[in-house]
C-alpha cells in the first residue's frame, strides 16, 4: 500500500479541522442563547434594565419581609 502524499495528509487535516470548527460554531451559537448571553439585548435598554431592576427590589423586600416573620415566629417559640 503506497504512503499518502503531503496533499493528502493536509486535505485530510484540513477536513477535520473545518469538521471541529463547524462543531465548536454550534456550540458557540446555542450558548449565546443561554444566560448570560441572552441577556446583552437588555443591558443595552435603559427601560428593561431600570424594570428589571425594580423586579429585583420587590423581590428583596419580599424576601425580607419572609425573613422578618420567621425570626419573629422562631423568636416567640424559643420564648415559650
Amino acid at each position: 500500500m503506497p504512503l499518502p502524499d503531503s496533499m493528502d495528509v493536509l486535505r485530510a487535516s484540513l477536513k477535520k479541522l473545518r469538521d471541529q470548527l463547524d462543531v465548536l460554531l454550534v456550540r458557540f451559537g446555542r450558548q449565546r442563547k443561554e444566560w448570560p448571553f441572552d441577556q446583552l439585548p437588555v443591558l443595552d435598554d435603559p427601560a428593561a434594565i431600570a424594570a428589571r431592576q425594580a423586579e429585583l427590589d420587590a423581590r428583596i423586600v419580599a424576601t425580607e419581609a419572609t425573613r422578618d416573620e420567621r425570626k419573629q415566629w422562631l423568636n416567640q417559640l424559643l420564648d415559650h
